[in-house]
């Protein structure tokens, strides 16, 4: 069940942990980096239709730079905006007081409102933040008020996302959420349920690249768009905020559109959402297989269609010759957010179909 979100300062703001509360949608400036007045443009567009919160990392290249620029020309005030950036794991207590002390320099500001541990992936980088030196250093960075709240993101598997969020030690969680890929959605409600902050890791362009839909996407998504049904999917479901990669003011369009689009699925919403989830979309059988023990690929595929990280699917489906025989009718979807030599047996979730008898 969706959990209800709780009451935010403002129309249009959520709760986000412990710190202040966040627009619906998060800017996030890995993408306008061609030089500081994109940036600059891209943050006046999302201030003036509402966004506060803004997403950066050093390792996002100039990000923080830029960024800090922007804001200094903008003149906008730091209570204006809720920061979050970014650290690795594994760094030792040295480096990652230098690496927090050089990003507060770049973006021009004396206080973060929020750090994310960047990429909780494996065992390690949990133990590295509770128990190692990631521990020591949040205590610090907390303790000398340079950051006013932790969190973490993570593509990591379901069980170590849920062992990082029952720590206690963070107050929010970056997860991958997207339309076609529930897999983690029950552990954001679980965040959600313990007052931690969600946001939702690109849930346009991982989520299946759906600001470019193919034809089949939007017959099942109409009179929606395939973006905006997922990002109201979402924002339904209590997820604190969507972030947003936006290289120009136009990417914006739909989070001024859906800036307090904060309530449940309409009726007419909700039929739309259980069409492209159906088991037989037009002339495909379109089906979800759990890859865990008891459901792995038999050939242990290494698929050249997969690309990047993440989970989200989209229906343009492309045959794999590595299949095996029993199976030569199976299309492998391409999965937007997996680099091309993930196996198909490490997809959390994998979208597979074929032609329909």
């Amino acid at each position: 069940m969706p959990i209800p979100s709780q009451a935010a300062e403002s129309p249009g703001q959520r709760p986000f942990g412990k710190g202040p509360a966040v627009s619906l949608f998060t800017l996030g400036t890995m993408r306008a980096l061609t030089g500081p007045s994109q940036l600059q443009e891209v943050l006046e567009a999302a201030v003036a239709i509402g966004i506060n919160h803004l997403e950066t990392a050093p390792a996002y290249g100039q990000s923080e730079c830029y960024l800090g620029l922007a804001i200094k020309r903008l003149a906008i005030k730091p209570k204006q905006l809720v920061i979050t950036s970014k650290i690795l794991p594994g760094m030792n207590l040295a480096a990652a007081k230098e690496q927090l002390q050089r990003s507060l320099e770049r973006l021009g500001i004396t206080h973060l409102n929020n750090l994310a541990v960047h990429g909780i992936n494996l065992k390690q980088h949990l133990a590295w933040a509770l128990a190692g030196p990631g521990a020591e250093f949040m205590a610090w960075a907390l303790g000398e008020k340079l950051v006013g709240q932790v969190g973490f993101s993570s593509h990591g598997s379901p069980e170590l996302i849920s062992a990082a969020i029952s720590s206690g030690c963070f107050a929010f969680a970056n997860l991958h959420l997207h339309l076609f890929d529930p897999l983690r959605l029950p552990l954001a409600q679980m965040a959600l349920a313990r007052g931690m902050g969600v946001l939702a890791i690109s849930p346009a362009d991982k989520g299946g690249q759906l600001y470019a839909p193919p034809a089949l996407l939007l017959q099942h998504c109409a009179p929606f768009q395939p973006l905006e049904l997922a990002y109201r999917f979402l924002l339904a479901q209590g997820i604190s905020s969507l972030s947003l990669g936006a290289a120009k003011p136009s990417d914006l369009n739909w989070a001024e559109k859906l800036a307090n689009a904060d309530g449940p699925l309409t009726a007419e919403e909700s039929r739309c959402h259980r069409k492209p989830a159906s088991t037989r979309a037009g002339n495909a059988w379109v089906i979800a297989i759990a890859a865990n023990a008891a459901n792995v690929c038999p050939a242990r595929i290494k698929c050249r269609f997969l690309k990047c990280c993440g989970c989200a699917i989209w229906p343009l489906a492309t045959t794999c010759s590595a299949m095996p025989k029993s199976a030569t009718q199976w299309q492998v979807m391409p999965a937007i957010g997996l680099n091309n030599t993930m196996p198909v047996h490490a997809l959390p979730v994998a979208i597979a179909s074929r032609a329909a008898p």
